[in-house]
């Protein structure tokens, strides 16, 4: 018995020890400090820092504000780049070994100076012959900051950039950095190189064709990168585009290009929440993303369920983490029902922390199968199936003690996860153990 005890706590203590990172991104020029639940994030990056060919770094609007959310158990560092700023100027930096230890040390001047957990490059995105100079850049800030400071990296996860132009040394960044956290979103838009995709999702799960957190997540992974420094990103907006016909609405219909020049083609969740009484809502089973359309508009978005379930694959890849792009996305203000950060919260929920929104339930959407048939999931062994949740919380699945499942709603889908290798579920404590407890 006291064995029993001692493995089902180290069990426990190690899972506690490789706690999943949840990483926010804020844009700080909109002052929401005030608003943020610290608690829902462990990795809170400053959006964005200049710099320019020289080294030079510039701090971003409302820094005084915003530094100041860092806590014991919320880091809190500069994010420096972005895709409006910077790529012209890492490029001149990198390129200079000189010019690389000034960036250097104004990196770790910022952060001591101002009380900061790390720093975050945001290089969007280099070129293929700039493969050695985007590690070199990264191996000289790392050096500078130590093991005090923490240095991460935002990549992306595009077929056109990993394999057909290469430009990522996957092994070299990974041996650097402290994570790297995967910008799984804006797979499509309106764009004349993706106008035969016609209208299409903005991060869908999986794709016959085209990129997905799937493939992406993959790549990483084959290419070298531990699971364990990865994060995945996901948006917390959505795409729209305009119908070229507004009879045909189905992903894939075709689109009139040049709609995203209009303030509206990129809505947050906050903005895009309202529409939900108005707008025809459908749910694909095979990307697992939802769209919505109206007349000619037609838009990829992201609501509870599909964050969760993109969270999921953190724990299906056993990833470092999740990270969102953006809280000022977020309805922070809980407008379009009465749960605030519900977006954050069900990030959260998909890796299994604490959080919920109570009084908040997901949008009836009709459902559909665009792309691939599913079939209904069953345990793989013993008998019995779960189809809706009676109860919120964390279940055995039934008749297999390998699996579990999460009720984020009452009368809705649960949430079908693996425990894991060697693992079994206890009902009792709700919590994984080594193969000596039953779920009983």
């Amino acid at each position: 018995m006291k064995l029993l005890i001692l493995l089902t706590l180290f069990v426990a203590l190690a899972a506690e020890c490789k706690a999943k990172e949840v990483v926010c991104y804020v844009m700080t020029e909109n002052d929401i400090s005030s608003k943020i639940d610290k608690s829902l994030c462990t990795m809170i990056m400053l959006s964005f820092g200049t710099v320019d060919a020289y080294g030079n770094i510039g701090l971003p609007s409302n820094f005084a504000s915003y530094k100041a959310l860092r806590t014991t158990n919320t880091k809190v560092l500069l994010a420096l780049g972005g895709a409006n700023n910077g790529k012209y100027a890492f490029s001149q930096i990198a390129a200079s070994a000189t010019v690389r230890a000034t960036f250097a040390q104004n990196c770790l001047n910022v952060v001591q100076s101002n009380g900061l957990d790390g720093i975050d490059i945001d290089w969007e995105f280099p070129d293929s012959n700039e493969r050695a100079n985007f590690v070199a850049l990264h191996q000289a800030v790392k050096n500078k900051l130590g093991s005090s400071y923490l240095l991460t990296t935002a990549v992306s996860v595009g077929k056109w950039l990993l394999e057909t132009n290469n430009v990522y040394d996957i092994p070299g960044l990974s041996a650097t950095v402290n994570f790297i956290h995967l910008m799984a979103y804006d797979m499509h838009m309106d764009e004349d190189w993706d106008l035969s995709a016609g209208v299409n999702f903005n991060a869908p799960i999986s794709a016959n064709s085209g990129d997905s957190l799937n493939k992406g997540i993959d790549y990483w992974l084959k290419g070298g990168a531990p699971a364990s420094k990865l994060t995945l990103g996901v948006p917390f907006y959505g795409r729209t585009y305009q119908l070229s016909d507004p009879a045909k609405t189905a992903p894939g219909s075709p689109f009139l290009m040049f709609y995203q020049r209009q303030d509206s083609y990129k809505p947050s969740y906050n903005v895009y929440c309202s529409r939900f009484t108005s707008w025809t809502k459908v749910r694909d089973t095979f990307t697992l993303c939802p769209y919505m359309y109206s007349g000619s508009q037609w838009t990829s978005y992201e609501d509870e369920q599909s964050i969760i379930e993109k969270a999921k694959l953190a724990n299906t890849y056993n990833l470092g983490g999740v990270m969102s792009w953006a809280l000022n996305h977020d309805d922070y203000n809980g407008v379009c029902s009465s749960c605030k950060w519900p977006l954050l919260k069900a990030l959260n929920s998909g890796i299994g922390r604490a959080a919920s929104c109570s009084g908040s339930v997901p949008v009836v959407v009709t459902t559909t199968t665009t792309q691939k048939t599913t079939t209904t999931t069953k345990s793989s062994s013993g008998t019995g199936t779960i189809t809706t949740c009676t109860s919120t919380g964390y279940f055995a699945y039934p008749g297999d003690c390998t699996k579990y499942y999460q009720c984020a709603w009452v009368g809705y889908a649960p949430y079908i996860m693996a425990c894991g290798s060697g693992l079994k579920w206890n009902n009792q404590a709700k919590y994984f153990t080594l193969n000596l407890i039953t779920m009983e």
